[in-house]
């Protein structure tokens, strides 16, 4: 009784991916298609890019929320693109709720890290980074597996 129960389970998980992702919202961790594969959320890999644009005080951010499945995400970066004199201080939370600081980050410097999603909600996360040179832009290099 428990594997029909299970399967079950899986069925209306993969049934509510599918009807978010037709809705626009996405998956933090891949599409309704490579999802679940027998009865396993499974490794899924991707690399995102994005700049970041320093203010008068060298502070910038980023933000982005996903409709999650519970995982661990593996996640490393860099910054790059920039001044090569840059320094940073990086933050990130999410509301599962966690937190990692890494603190004097120069250029092409990886970070790497293990995140929890919220299972079955939105996982928020939020980006903050300070540098040493204000009015500035830097260009950050993500990359993400399951």
């Amino acid at each position: 009784m428990a594997k029909v129960q299970e399967k079950q389970f899986f069925e209306k998980l993969k049934t509510a991916a599918e009807e978010a992702l037709q809705e626009g919202d996405g998956f933090i961790i891949g599409d309704a298609n490579s999802l679940i594969i027998e009865d396993q959320v499974v490794g899924i890999s991707g690399d995102e890019r994005f700049d970041l644009f320093f203010d008068n005080n060298g502070n910038a951010g980023s933000s982005m929320s996903k409709k999650c499945v519970g995982v661990n995400v593996n996640i490393s970066a860099y910054i790059d693109d920039c001044d090569p004199d840059l320094i940073v201080n990086v933050t990130v939370t999410t509301n599962y709720p966690e937190r990692f600081d890494f603190i004097g980050k120069k250029p092409g410097e990886a970070v790497s890290f293990r995140m929890k999603t919220n299972f079955w909600s939105s996982t928020t996360i939020n980006l903050n980074v300070h540098s040493n040179k204000p009015n500035s832009k830097a260009t950050v290099y993500l990359h993400y597996s399951t």
